[in-house]
C-alpha cells in the first residue's frame, strides 16, 4: 500500500494516548522546486481532483499530497482548480462582489505578451528607460533584424504611492477612491493606509499632480466608493513612484479577478522530461535488478503517453556513499542528458 501522507510523521504521547505529531509539516526543497525538469506542465480536466490525477498518473490516489506540494498547495478545496461558478463563487465571497474584484487593482506585470516587433530605427528613437524592456532579433551572421519585447514576466507591487492631506481620514482599506483636484484633474486610486489626517493611495491613474504642479484649494476633494466619506485635500505629496508615466504603457494591472483567475488555470501542456514518484522499475527478483528510471510524459489532447529509460541500477545508486558520488554515477549513465534532473532529485531526498 503506497504511503500517506501522515505514515512517516512521528508518534507522541498526548493525554495518555499514543497519536500522530501533526505539528509537523513537509516541504520541498527550494533546489528541487526551483528545477523544471522535475515537473511538467498539465492540463487538468473540467471537475478533474487531485485523487483521480493521482490515481491516473500515480496508480494510486493517496498520493495525491504529492501533488499538494509539489504545486505548493494548502488549502485543497480553494487553492485547487476551481470551476468558473465555484471561481466567481469563491471571488464574490472573498472580495465583496464580482465588480469590486474585477475593478481593485492587485500589482502591475510587465505586458511582454502578444506585442508587435519593431523597427531599428523605432528602437533607437526609444529612450534608454524603454529601451530595457526591448531586445533585438538577429538574422544571418548576427545581424540585428529587428526588435521584439523581453519575456520577462516582472512584476511590481504598486505603479506610486501617493499621499493625501485631508480634512478627515474615515476611509477604509483598499476601497477605490476617486480624486478630484480643482475640478480639472481627475485620477483614482486606492486606499493603502491611512494616519492623523492623511491618506495614502496607491495603483493611482489618471490626472496626478503634486503641490509643485497645481494650486490645491477648497475645490479638491477624495471621495471613497466603500465608506462614501468624502474629504477636502489641502497638500499632495509623492511617497513612492515604481512605474514612470512615460513606462506605463509597458505595464498592466492585474486585478484581483485576473490573479484569482490565473491561479486556478495551470499552465498549458508540453513535452518533459520528468521523474516518475515511483522511481524503480523491478526487472526481475533480485535487488540488482532493479533500476532507476527517467520518463518523457507527453499529453496530446488529453492523451497521455511515456517513454522510460533505464539510468542506473538500484544497487549502485544505493552504494553511493555522498551526494557528490551519487550525482557522479547517475550522469555516468549512458543518457546522461536526460538524467540531469534525477541528480538533484535524488540527491535532495538523501
Amino acid at each position: 500500500m503506497a504511503d500517506r501522507y501522515f505514515d512517516k510523521f512521528p508518534v507522541i504521547t498526548y493525554n495518555d494516548n499514543k497519536v500522530v505529531d501533526i505539528t509537523n509539516r513537509v516541504a520541498l526543497l527550494d533546489r528541487v522546486s526551483r528545477n523544471p525538469y522535475i515537473f511538467y506542465p498539465y492540463d487538468l480536466s473540467d471537475q478533474e481532483r487531485a485523487d483521480q490525477l493521482s490515481n491516473r498518473y500515480y496508480q494510486d490516489s493517496y498520493k495525491s499530497w504529492l501533488i499538494y506540494l509539489g504545486n505548493k498547495i494548502i488549502d485543497p478545496y480553494y487553492d485547487w482548480y476551481l470551476s468558473q461558478e465555484e471561481l466567481d463563487e469563491f471571488v464574490e465571497k472573498k472580495y465583496g462582489s464580482l465588480y469590486k474584484a474585477q475593478t481593485k487593482i492587485k500589482y502591475y506585470r510587465n505586458n511582454w505578451e502578444f506585442q508587435d516587433n519593431i523597427s531599428k530605427s523605432d528602437y533607437n528613437a526609444l529612450t534608454p528607460s524603454l529601451q530595457k524592456y526591448w531586445e533585438p532579433n538577429y538574422g544571418v551572421g548576427s545581424s540585428v533584424l529587428d526588435y521584439k519585447r523581453k519575456e520577462i514576466d516582472w512584476s511590481v507591487n504598486t505603479n506610486k504611492i501617493v499621499s493625501y492631506f485631508v480634512s478627515n481620514t474615515s476611509f477604509v482599506v483598499d476601497e477605490i477612491c476617486n480624486v478630484n483636484l480643482q475640478q480639472d484633474y481627475i485620477g483614482k486610486g486606492q486606499v493603502i493606509a491611512t494616519t492623523n489626517n492623511v491618506v495614502y493611495l496607491q495603483h493611482v491613474y489618471g490626472s496626478f499632480y503634486t503641490n509643485d504642479e497645481v494650486s490645491i484649494s477648497a475645490n479638491s476633494y477624495i471621495y471613497g466608493t466603500e465608506s462614501g466619506s468624502n474629504a477636502i485635500v489641502t497638500s499632495v505629496s509623492a511617497v513612492a513612484n515604481n512605474i514612470s508615466e512615460e513606462e506605463l504603457v509597458y505595464w498592466k494591472p492585474i486585478t484581483y479577478y485576473e490573479y484569482e483567475n490565473e491561479k486556478k488555470v495551470l499552465v498549458d501542456s508540453t513535452e518533459k522530461w520528468v521523474i516518475n514518484e515511483k522511481f524503480w522499475a523491478l526487472k526481475g527478483p533480485e535487488e540488482n535488478s532493479r533500476f532507476i528510471t527517467v520518463q518523457r510524459v507527453t499529453i496530446t489532447n488529453g492523451e497521455e503517453s511515456r517513454e522510460e529509460w533505464n539510468v542506473i541500477s538500484f544497487a549502485a545508486a544505493e552504494a553511493a556513499k555522498t551526494d557528490d558520488e551519487y550525482a557522479e554515477k547517475i550522469l555516468a549513465a549512458p543518457d546522461a542528458g536526460k538524467a540531469q534532473a534525477l541528480a538533484m532529485f535524488f540527491s535532495s531526498r538523501r
